[in-house]
């Protein structure tokens, strides 16, 4: 890996492929926009560039309506600057003194001032919606046809899927086996809400350490575990109510007679719990908490040197509920691991079905005519019609993004890659993030740390990552939320 370098967005060359690491508010937009700047002038050698050759990536339409206003603002605020209707800041006081002369100062400005004008036609897109483009713009070199503009909706679509999962897998259940689903999920929209984040990585998830194969259908999951905890919890309010005043004597005794540690278990609360205890075992609904406080290991570990802790049946049977509970609260990453393949399958036959495109079925499309019989002449269309890419928030690319764009722009003659992306945050692999891709890139290219230079503040240099402990959470699994155990790849 090679070292990191302090950036300087003037010097900063326009050709190859650069990475540009910036954490969070050290003005990353503001760095992009230095940048966009220095491409619309030509500054550095390159040719002036218009917004349409530019190719500004993200990844939320949100983030593209607001880089293409932050950057239409600052191209007006430097066309200003230039015509010295404005005073400029140290970057751009910087900048405008490569350009000494009244008349290549005011090239300069009308380049800008054309390029604010024309940044509704900028080439600012998230990465799907760039390469729908691609697919349609390039149609005989990537062999598409016209209906590859047809975009699914995938939210509908999605939802259609977790709904018929649920009529055919939820629904069926018996009334007991519902009732433990229901703890984990209560309505189809919860279990798509749950679902959601793990379809992206469907092919990179792993349960326990291992890659998905066939699993237990979710009724005989449910079924025996259902079973199994509603005999435990019968059995131990059987017993409870049934010796529930000699369970209460016996516990008073024991704390009369100093057989508790007093600092650890105090007698004033004991009536309320057992009451608690009382009504639980008339029906009553409650926390593992309480009950953890009525197993043998909870008296025994209260319970002073030298003496016996109390003993009763009851006990053990709460101890074995709490058991089993445990057991059922290990079932969600099982159901999930079973739902999501059937659900993206599912999804996946319905947009088949309907002749429609999904966000990542234009990426599949696009890797694939990439990597055909027209692929060199395809990347070579590509490139030339943008002769710059910028790539926002790098550490969210996956591996089939990164594929792309390296077979676009990487090691293209005259081309320039400025990859622009927090390392930090290369490890939450719940946002979509990917640590093994961000640290695959390239490494010939040197790392670039922001250090900016803004009107408010001298030069400054953003705080260090650490990309040695990056790459050491890196071996870990990549967690992805909701359940913990469904996780992704390891580097191992």
């Amino acid at each position: 890996m090679s070292a990191a370098q302090a950036l300087n967005p003037l010097r900063l060359p326009l050709t190859g492929t650069q990475l540009i690491e910036a954490s969070a508010g050290t003005g990353k937009t503001w760095t992009i926009a230095a940048l966009y700047l220095r491409l619309v002038l030509g500054h550095g050698g390159g040719a002036p560039l218009l917004p349409a050759q530019i190719l500004v990536m993200t990844f939320t339409k949100a983030a593209t309506a607001e880089l293409r206003e932050r950057i239409r603002t600052r191209l007006a605020e430097a066309a200003a600057a230039f015509r010295d209707q404005a005073a400029p800041d140290d970057f751009l006081r910087e900048l405008i003194a490569g350009y000494p002369g009244t008349e290549p100062r005011a090239r300069a400005a009308r380049q800008l001032e054309l390029a604010a004008q024309w940044m509704d036609e900028a080439a600012v897109f998230t990465i799907h919606g760039w390469c729908q483009r691609m697919l349609t713009q390039h149609a005989f070199a990537s062999g598409e046809t016209a209906s590859a503009d047809a975009v699914a909706d995938e939210a509908d679509l999605l939802a259609e899927a977790v709904r018929d999962y649920w009529r055919g897998h939820v629904l069926t259940l018996g009334i007991e086996a519902a009732a433990l689903y229901a703890q984990s999920w209560d309505t189809p929209d919860a279990l798509q809400a749950a679902l959601k984040p793990l379809l992206p990585h469907l092919e990179r998830l792993q349960l326990d350490g291992q890659p998905l194969t066939a699993l237990r259908d979710p009724g005989d999951l449910l079924t025996a575990q259902a079973k199994a905890l509603h005999t435990a919890e019968m059995q131990a309010r059987s017993l409870w109510l049934q010796h529930a005043d000699a369970i209460e004597a016996l516990l008073l005794a024991a704390s009369q007679t100093k057989v508790f540690d007093g600092r650890r278990l105090q007698a004033r609360g004991l009536p309320g719990h057992l009451a608690s205890m009382f009504d639980w075992a008339q029906g009553n609904a409650l926390d593992d908490a309480t009950l953890e406080r009525f197993t043998p290991a909870y008296f025994a570990e209260r319970t002073m040197a030298g003496k016996q802790p109390p003993t009763h049946d009851a006990f053990a049977a709460v101890e074995h509920l709490l058991a089993a509970r445990r057991q059922a609260a290990s079932l969600p990453p099982l159901l999930l691991a079973h739902a999501a393949p059937w659900v993206a399958q599912r999804t996946d036959q319905a947009r088949r079905k309907q002749a429609l495109l999904g966000y990542d079925d234009m990426l599949k499309r696009l890797d694939a005519a990439l990597r055909g019989a027209t692929g060199d002449t395809l990347a070579r269309l590509i490139a030339t019609q943008y002769p710059v890419a910028l790539v926002d928030e790098f550490q969210d690319t996956d591996p089939l993004q990164w594929r792309i764009l390296q077979r676009v722009f990487h090691g293209a003659e005259g081309k320039a890659l400025l990859l622009i992306g927090d390392p930090k945050q290369a490890i939450y692999g719940f946002r979509g993030a990917d640590i093994h891709t961000y640290f695959a890139r390239p490494t010939a290219p040197p790392r670039l740390r922001v250090r900016l230079k803004r009107p408010d503040a001298p030069w400054m240099r953003c705080g260090e990552s650490v990309p040695s402990a990056i790459l050491l959470i890196g071996t870990m699994h990549i967690i992805i939320p909701n359940p913990r155990k469904i996780c992704g790849r390891s580097s191992s």
